[in-house]
């Protein structure tokens, strides 16, 4: 693992995300391994569990769409850590990184239902 570390492109401890060749490996609570030339857009998502009107817990996670039919699945979630409020900012410095490597992946959610209501 420190030979990936050495030599990832992008290396983010705090949020549990490194960018190596063309792989997004996700570090936190489990290791999981994407390739990236499978994707064809990333956004961050936070799932808020919320209990008698409090949130009791965030968590985030990275989802990667693809319309590859040899890959696993259309939408993967990548689990990463939540630091709170600042958790996009952290992000900005990875989705910059991914948009050197791989320019042809859209970044960022896209809401195309548009209900007339």
């Amino acid at each position: 693992m420190d030979t990936v570390l050495d030599n990832a492109t992008y290396v983010d401890n705090q949020l549990g995300i490194v960018l190596y060749k063309h792989h997004l490996l996700a570090t936190y609570k489990n290791f999981q391994v994407y390739d990236l030339t499978k994707a064809e857009r990333i956004y961050h998502y936070i799932y808020t569990q919320k209990s008698y009107g409090m949130t009791v817990s965030r968590t985030s996670q990275l989802i990667l769409l693809t319309n590859d039919k040899s890959y696993r699945r259309k939408k993967t979630s990548l689990l990463i850590k939540n630091v709170g409020d600042e958790t996009d900012d952290l992000l900005q410095p990875f989705f910059y990184a991914v948009s050197q490597e791989f320019p042809d992946i859209l970044l960022g959610y896209e809401n195309k239902s548009k209900r007339p209501f």
